[in-house]
C-alpha cells in the first residue's frame, strides 16, 4: 500500500512519500514585516503570483494532462527563482523553490491533497470542544472523546451518525462495521494522512 504523508512541514512528519501543505507555504511570505511602501508591494506581488499559481494547481486537479504539469512545473520554478532585490522576501521564496518536489507532489499525483486545512480544523472543533466540555473523570474523558472520533469517522464516511448510534444500540447490524468500510476504501486508493 503506498501511504502520502501531508503536513504543514514539520520534521517529524517527513515520511514515506510526503507532500506539502501549500497554505502553510505562504506563511514565510505574509510574515515579512515590511519597512517601506516598496517592500510591502513587492510582498504584495509575491502572494498575488503565488495564490494565483495555486489556483491553476487547483484547476489541474480537475483536469489533469501531462502537458500541462510539464507547463506548470517550469512556472513555478520561474515564479520562485525570481529574485525581488528584498532579501527577506528573496529568502522565502527561495524556501519555497527548495520545497519543490513535495509541493508539486500533486502534478504526478492529482488526487493528493494540495491543502491540510481539513485536517487542521477538524483538530481545532476537537481542542474547542475539549476546552468547552470539561469532564469530572477519565471515563467521561474517554466516552466524549470516543464519541467525538465516532461522529468525525462517521462524517467523513457520509454515514448518518445518529443512524450509526441507532444501529448499534439497537444491534441491527445494518450499518457494516466502520473499520471494515475504512478498509475497503484505502485498498482502493493511496492513503493519505494528514499531520
Amino acid at each position: 500500500m503506498e501511504i502520502i504523508l501531508h503536513s504543514d512541514g514539520a520534521k517529524e512528519f517527513v515520511l514515506f512519500i510526503h507532500c506539502l501543505c501549500w497554505i502553510h507555504a505562504a506563511r514565510p511570505i505574509k510574515e515579512i514585516n515590511a519597512s517601506t511602501e516598496y517592500e510591502a508591494k513587492l510582498i504584495e506581488n509575491a502572494l498575488t503570483k503565488f495564490w494565483e499559481f495555486y489556483k491553476k494547481l487547483k484547476a489541474y486537479k480537475i483536469n489533469p494532462t501531462q502537458k500541462e504539469a510539464k507547463r506548470l512545473e517550469s512556472e513555478f520554478v520561474a515564479i520562485f527563482s525570481e529574485k525581488t532585490g528584498y532579501d527577506s522576501l528573496d529568502k522565502a521564496i527561495n524556501g519555497i523553490l527548495l520545497k519543490k518536489d513535495q509541493l508539486l507532489l500533486v502534478l504526478k499525483r492529482p488526487e493528493a491533497p494540495i491543502h491540510n486545512n481539513g485536517s487542521e480544523t477538524e483538530g481545532r472543533e476537537s481542542v474547542v470542544r475539549t476546552r468547552i466540555s470539561k469532564t469530572n473523570s477519565e471515563i467521561g474523558t474517554k466516552s466524549r472523546d470516543t464519541f467525538l472520533s465516532l461522529m468525525k469517522t462517521t462524517r467523513k464516511l457520509k454515514i448518518s451518525f445518529w443512524d450509526y448510534l441507532y444501529d448499534r444500540i439497537h444491534h441491527s447490524n445494518k450499518i457494516e462495521n466502520l473499520a471494515k468500510i475504512i478498509e475497503k476504501r484505502v485498498w482502493k486508493q493511496p492513503v493519505y494522512a494528514s499531520a
